[in-house]
């Protein structure tokens, strides 16, 4: 089942006050994790944190918590960042959510990246293969035997050209491939266009 395209129904906002009974905490706890930037969040002209229903459910998968029911339909697209460069990650992060309506989860060791693919299921997955922690091939062939790879598009982000691994993964049929510097525009541009595939 293709996500939910942008433009289709409302995006629902919740207070502080509604995500604390959401989760079964305490309002203050909410405002922490948007602090702590677990949870993104924007403010009303009044100063009031709203969240959005998207970022609501992705961070309940993140985080192990049953995703409510109602959330479902409004989690939409869902990206994985999986990058060494923790700032590099973080930007890419910021300016997806900011430009679409996707919820993005940074993982920045192969450890976390295994388990937020499990857990947070992406359909479009920015891979970093030349990360210290963590082989590409490896990971890629485990995620293709595994099947990941037929449910979640895998774009590849390089420092450089890596001739050994282009000749074992076909990147442009895995979801595409983008080398550092991303523009960033470039990059927002690919992972709507493998989302749509």
């Amino acid at each position: 089942m293709s996500p939910r395209k942008r433009g289709e129904g409302q995006t629902r906002f919740y207070t502080t006050h509604e995500v604390a009974r959401i989760f079964g905490v305490s309002p203050p706890t909410v405002v922490n994790w948007v602090k702590a930037g677990r949870m993104e969040a924007v403010r009303t002209p009044g100063g009031h944190r709203r969240i959005k229903g998207s970022e609501i459910a992705a961070f309940a998968r993140a985080h192990q918590y049953p995703v409510p029911d109602g959330l479902m339909a409004a989690e939409g697209l869902r990206v994985l960042v999986v990058d060494d460069e923790r700032d590099f990650a973080d930007t890419v992060r910021e300016y997806v959510s900011l430009r679409t309506d996707a919820s993005v989860v940074v993982a920045c060791s192969g450890f976390d990246a295994g388990l937020a693919l499990e857990r947070f299921r992406p359909h479009v997955l920015v891979l970093d293969c030349q990360m210290r922690d963590l082989d590409a091939v490896e990971a890629l062939e485990r995620m293709r035997d595994e099947g990941i790879t037929e449910r979640t598009r895998v774009i590849a982000c390089m420092d450089y050209r890596d001739a050994a691994l282009e000749r074992r993964f076909d990147f442009q049929q895995l979801g595409g491939r983008v080398y550092k510097p991303v523009k960033m525009d470039e990059l927002v541009a690919l992972i709507e266009r493998v989302a749509d595939a």
